[in-house]
């Protein structure tokens, strides 16, 4: 949204032509279509009022099929409609993204719900009793979905069409089968497409939409459901379930398709009947409604298509109902009806007779109408007689709104457009009369003319106001003529100047009438439509004062050291708080300036709330919220005003269970899903502002990201380079044994790995910005506490020192390193070296004799003489080209070079406790780090050696001992990391063991980043979070926070850091936050882990530690890595003591990253969050207490509230298996393996646990062989 937003400002006074290509921020795109004044042209102008809607290629698609009763039946053509859905449907829109080179994430799903002929829930067995639920009309029914694909992406689609019949073919006796698994001997229906579970299958889809700033990349725009159903576009739901539908649909802006294969019926669809009353003591009336918020289309197979051109006509078959007589009717005396029959020369296609619905009846009260024959009429005068009582128009009157309609009453049809209602408007293009079209829409006769058509006003004036010139044109802004303004069709009113449209469809000024056709809306399918960025609803002040409270406030912009900040600076922020209501799926009030100046003479005290340039102020709408932002000239403030309902009912919870055979398994299992509404507009919005106008400074100032704001994330993970291991398997096409990786991961290999992680940290490091420290020259005058704390809000870097024997100063506590999982800091590791009392702590040794180069017993200042020779010394990093002090290095050169220089060869150990005994005398300082100033951290921690004060200078300065030598704001931190070269195996990765080099660090790191918009012309920021060690052994993981950085520096950023890990020897791959599913909340509920026991020989049973010392070597052997790693995001602000997702589990992700795997039982601490009790999506059991069914409903399975819960892990020995879908084809390598060796990989891995030829046997034997000797 918010590249979209600055792309399309970039546009304005520029010209555009079709297939032009623009870019703006790394954002590419290319003009597909211009419209203007109802049509299209080649060229044109943009200017302020031009809308530009945005189209993916490049989107998340959900592809749902409805596996319902009419997938087995034949259509009018004589073709199955599973036939029909394949072969038909499919290979044209598998076609079409070919052509258009579509590269859409695409996900298979198929569906259904099977009824059961059961009078009570005893009769199940209870393996079924937990996936049961009851119909309002008290039948016991179960909902089924088969992962087909998921998260895939191919270059050519067709390929799986075979495999997916198959499946589709099989689909029922797949079901059947695991019933009668199951032990369940009742018979079980397959519903037909009216009676299914669409809703909830889209709801499992908005699911996964939902957390989509979780798992981010950066090669996909846009999210859609497409829903292939063999029905006609009416459903029966849940009045419930389709509430929270429309909240969540609306909201998050995600685009929806309904395919229908059926005919289309002679009534506006979709349509919901909702049934939602059990008590049978009053009659039951169905009751309706028209979800504008589902797109839909039918579909026609090549032979209908042919059938109908061979006709020579352009009628069209809507329905197929069977005979209904009506009662008072005329009858021929052999008892048929008396209506006219249809004509024998076979032009039409239908049934003679049927049932029409009164405009007069109640919301779906069937009424049918008296046709009498009159033997002198002719054929014509008979048909048209009869149609014209068939289709009879309503009483003009204007009825109050209400939230059902009845689809056969045309009254029903016409309503108050709201602020959702206009949400999409702006994706579409204007028709030939000015009103916003969807073009597979299309009217087989002319709508009668305004005159013929009565136009009565409503009966109460609408307090929001819509803009008037909503259908004028699109591409120059020029106003639309006052007739276009008003658009009527048969039967409906629509009057965009009084905010009344239809209620069908999704612009809400396109009409419905009997003779609409509908088509195949490819556009939407191919291309994706984007959430549009602007709206022309806006409220009026009558509405604001009634209807809404306003809560105000003022962001004060302050610049460096409480100074000014430049009118620049403070118009980026308002931008940025602008760009920050976009991407969470606000829309601007926009309206064109021609009708905004007529407005404001007109009315001067009753102004429109919507956005006006001219005077800095921006109004955002969000379904019943709107932000108002306005910029100060002069006082450089942003006053906000947030205008919240004073009456908004709560949104309801349900909890669903459903089986689910996902992919790489055999059969159904349970599954547990959780359906509610997040709502953007109860964010801390202040917190967030405030977040955002500190700029790199807010964590100094309390702002720490947290998880109310949603802000984007996504983790990768670091892992060695394999290619050579995986080039030998792929000559030999991935046949035999694939546990081989654990000869090559030898520990002579850890010193490389250990050599390439610290050039990849000096990498990620040459991309930081310029330091500019003070000068550490003698002349330098002190620095007192006072000084010290006046400069603390400095973005600069500031020098702690110390005078004589005062106390050393203190850090900012802004600036302390805390994670959630701090400990006490170690002390007195390494002991002071015993000295001459009476020397000073800085005074030099005597310059040893037997040799010029060092040793373990050298004086510190030969040490450092040492250090500084320019041919034999250490390698100092940075200087002043870097921006850091002169003399720094790293903690892990200069071990390495102790080890080379010192003429006793000192050992690893010795090396780091002689530079600890360096830090303790004051000879080196660490230059950043808090721990790394009391002890020496071995890895990439970056020390210095000071410059010595003349003797003859008084009151210099001194760094402090103990302290780092420079305090430096949090955006300007360097990526620094500790390095274990202990092959001791770590049973904590929280308590590392004590010894020289290592010390207690929380398990991961957090620093700010910064970033230079060149397009823009100003600085980014955004969070990096990464293990504080790194072990050869295990996975490192990294994780990039962000909350106001564009996804094109983003992606160049990361693309950079994977270049410099090949560079290393290492490949970067993208990782999920939760892979194994552990939290409904942020997992995907159509994804579970794959379980692979481990056939244990003889059934033999061993002790704990032996049997996770077997699944560790097995997981070795394949080339699995561990990887400490939390299931959210690892921040300060968003880790607490109450937090379940504090505690650090260990999973393991292959050296390519093709999948992870978790040994079970597990010892992760997966301990769920306090549950929520949530209503069951089974509506009939909420109601049962004041019902009086001759069901046993006590004793039924589903009760009325169920708990949040985590999916549980198998008891039994064993791994959880999953493929990593983030692996998309920009991050594979020669390092990374392919489909095929995934599949071998799994295979293979497979075999191993379940003991063929004795391999699992042979490995237990070893371990119990070993545990024997030890």
């Amino acid at each position: 949204m918010i590249d979209m937003w600055r792309l399309k400002n970039s546009l304005v006074k520029s010209c555009l032509h079709i297939q032009q290509k623009v870019e703006k921020c790394g954002v590419r795109a290319q003009v597909q279509d211009l419209w203007s004044r109802g049509g299209t042209v080649a060229c044109g102008i943009v200017t302020s009022d031009t809308r530009v809607a945005f189209r993916s290629a490049t989107a998340m698609v959900y592809l749902f099929i409805q596996m319902s009763s009419e997938m087995w039946d034949f259509d009018t053509c004589g073709d199955l409609y599973m036939e029909k859905a394949v072969n038909g449907f499919l290979i044209e829109l598998f076609t079409r993204w070919k052509e258009k080179n579509s590269n859409h994430e695409l996900s298979i799903v198929l569906f259904s719900r099977t009824y059961f002929e059961a009078d009570s829930v005893d009769k199940f067995p209870a393996e079924m009793l937990p996936r049961l639920h009851v119909h309002e009309n008290g039948r016991f029914y179960e909902d089924y979905y088969r992962v087909f694909a998921h998260n895939e992406r191919k270059e050519d689609w067709l390929q799986v069409l075979a495999p997916l019949k198959a499946t589709m073919q099989r689909y029922a006796k797949d079901i059947k089968d695991w019933q009668r698994k199951a032990g369940c001997v009742i018979k079980g229906e397959n519903s037909n497409a009216c009676q299914g579970n669409l809703l909830e299958a889209l709801n499992l889809s908005l699911n996964v939409f939902d957390n989509h700033y979780m798992n981010r990349n950066f090669d996909r725009t846009g999210q859609l459901v497409v829903m292939v159903t063999p029905g006609a576009g009416v459903f029966e739901v849940d009045r419930t379930l389709c509430k929270l539908t429309e909240q969540r649909m609306i909201d998050y802006g995600i685009g929806s398709d309904v395919v229908c294969l059926s005919e289309q019926p002679l009534h506006p669809v979709p349509l919901l009947k909702f049934l939602d009353s059990l008590n049978k003591s009053a009659p039951c009336k169905d009751k309706y409604n028209i979800p504008h918020w589902l797109n839909y289309s039918f579909y026609l197979s090549p032979s209908q298509k042919r059938r109908y051109q061979s006709t020579q006509t352009s009628f069209i078959s809507r329905l197929r109902l069977p005979d209904r007589i009506d009662e008072d009717s005329p009858r021929t005396p052999n008892g048929s009806s008396a209506l006219p029959k249809v004509p024998s020369s076979g032009r039409f296609h239908g049934d003679s007779s049927r049932s029409t619905l009164s405009s007069e009846g109640s919301c779906g009260d069937l009424k049918t109408t008296v046709n009498e024959r009159d033997e002198e009429e002719d054929d014509d005068e008979k048909f048209e007689r009869h149609d014209s009582k068939l289709f009879q128009r309503g009483r003009r009157r204007m009825s109050k709104v209400q939230s059902l309609n009845n689809p056969f009453c045309p009254d029903t049809l016409s309503v108050i457009l709201t602020a959702d209602r206009r949400r999409w408007t702006h994706a579409f293009p204007h028709g030939p009369d000015g009103e916003m079209i969807q073009l597979h829409h299309r009217q087989l006769v002319k709508v009668p003319s305004e005159q013929d058509i009565l136009n009565h006003t409503p009966d109460h004036a609408p307090r929001e106001g819509v803009s008037a010139s909503s259908s004028g044109s699109s591409l120059n802004g020029a106003p639309a003529t006052p007739t276009s303004d008003i658009s009527h069709g048969w039967w409906v009113q629509v009057d965009t100047r009084r905010r009344r449209g239809c209620v069908w469809g999704i612009t809400g000024e396109q009409v419905w009438t009997p003779f609409l056709q509908s088509g195949m809306d490819w556009k939407s399918m191919t291309t994706t439509a984007c959430f549009p960025i602007t709206t022309d609803f806006y409220p009026l002040k009558q509405a604001l004062d009634m209807d809404y409270q306003e809560r105000p406030y003022t962001i004060c912009i302050e610049g460096e050291n409480d100074t000014e900040t430049s009118p620049s600076n403070v118009n980026k922020i308002f931008q940025e708080l602008i760009s920050q209501r976009l991407i969470q799926d606000f829309q601007l009030v926009v309206l064109p300036q021609q009708e905004q100046a007529g407005l404001a003479q007109r009315n001067r005290k009753d102004q429109p709330l919507a956005t006006d340039p001219r005077k800095d102020m921006c109004v955002l709408s969000y379904a019943n919220a709107f932000h108002k932002l306005t910029l100060s000239a002069d006082t450089n403030d942003i006053e906000v005003v947030l205008y919240t309902a004073r009456k908004s009912s709560p949104s309801p919870k349900l909890a669903y269970t459903y089986s689910l055979w996902p992919l790489h398994k055999h059969a159904y299992e349970i599954a547990y899903s959780r359906m509610y509404h997040k709502p953007v507009e109860n964010d801390r919005w202040n917190y967030r502002d405030s977040y955002i106008s500190f700029c790199g400074m807010a964590s100094r100032e309390g702002f720490e990201l947290q998880e109310c704001v949603k802000f984007w994330r996504s983790r990768f993970v670091l892992l060695p380079s394999h290619s050579s291991t995986l080039r030998q398997m792929s000559e030999k096409g991935y046949q035999g044994h694939l546990d081989v990786f654990r000869s090559e991961e030898g520990s002579s290999k850890h010193p490389v790995l250990v050599e390439g992680f610290l050039r990849f940290f000096e990498g990620l490091n040459r991309r930081r910005t310029r330091l500019h420290l003070p000068s550490l020259s003698g002349s330098k005058k002190r620095t007192s506490q006072g000084d010290i704390n006046q400069s603390a809000t400095s973005p600069g870097y500031r020098k702690i020192a110390q005078s004589g024997t005062s106390t050393p100063t203190s850090l900012h506590a802004s600036l302390s390193l805390t994670t959630g999982t701090l400990q006490t800091l170690l002390s007195g590791v390494v002991a002071t070296r015993k000295e001459d009392p009476s020397s000073e702590p800085g005074s030099p040794k005597s310059p040893d004799k037997r040799d010029e180069r060092p040793h373990q017993g050298s004086s510190y200042a030969t040490v450092v003489k040492a250090m500084r020779d320019p041919s034999t010394g250490l390698g100092f990093i940075g200087g002043d080209h870097r921006g850091l002090p002169s003399d720094c290095f790293t903690s892990a050169e200069a071990v390495s070079w102790i080890r080379k220089a010192f003429i006793d060869q000192p050992s690893h150990e010795q090396a780091v406790k002689v530079l600890q005994e360096m830090l303790n005398e004051g000879y080196i300082f660490s230059v950043f780090s808090i721990r790394g100033a009391k002890q020496i951290i071995y890895g990439y921690y970056i020390y210095c050696l000071p410059d010595t004060p003349s003797d003859s200078v008084k009151n210099a300065s001194k760094p402090v001992i103990g302290q780092p030598m420079y305090e430096i704001p949090p955006q300007q931190e360097w990526f620094e990391a500790a390095c274990t070269v202990s092959q001791d195996r770590q049973n904590d990765v929280q308590e590392h063991t004590n010894g020289p080099g290592l010390c207690i660090l929380p398990v991961y790191k957090n620093i700010i980043l910064e970033m230079w918009n060149t397009d823009l012309d100003h600085m980014e920021y955004c969070h990096a979070s990464f293990h504080s060690n790194y072990q050869p052994d295990h996975a490192f993981d990294m994780e990039l926070q962000w909350l106001t950085s564009t996804p094109g520096i983003l992606n160049d950023l990361i693309m950079n850091w994977m270049r410099r890990a090949q560079s290393a020897g290492f490949h970067l791959i993208p990782s999920h936050v939760d892979p194994f599913c552990f939290w409904e909340d942020i997992s995907d509920p159509l994804c579970s882990p794959v379980f692979i026991p481990l056939a244990l020989p003889d059934g033999s049973t061993m002790e704990p530690d032996v049997l996770a010392r077997v699944q560790e070597l097995i997981l070795n052997r394949f080339g699995f890595l561990a990887n400490h790693t939390s299931c959210v995001s690892p921040l300060p602000g968003t880790v607490s003591k109450d937090s379940p997702y504090t505690s650090i589990h260990v999973q393991y992700v292959h050296v390519t990253g093709v999948a992870f795997a978790l040994p079970t039982p597990t010892q992760a601490d997966t301990t769920s969050p306090r549950p929520d009790m949530l209503p069951c999506l089974c509506s009939a059991w909420k109601e049962s207490s004041n019902n009086n069914s001759n069901i046993g409903r006590g004793s039924h399975p589903c009760h009325s509230t169920r708990r949040s819960r985590k999916r549980e892990t198998p008891s039994r020995p064993g791994f959880l298996w999953i493929n990593n879908h983030l692996l998309t084809k920009k991050w594979k390598s020669s390092a990374s393996g392919d489909d095929a060796f995934r599949e071998a990989l799994l295979n293979d891995f497979r075999r191993l646990c379940g003991n063929e030829v004795g391999r699992l046997g042979a490995l237990v034997s070893m371990v119990m062989g070993e545990q024997k000797s030890e």
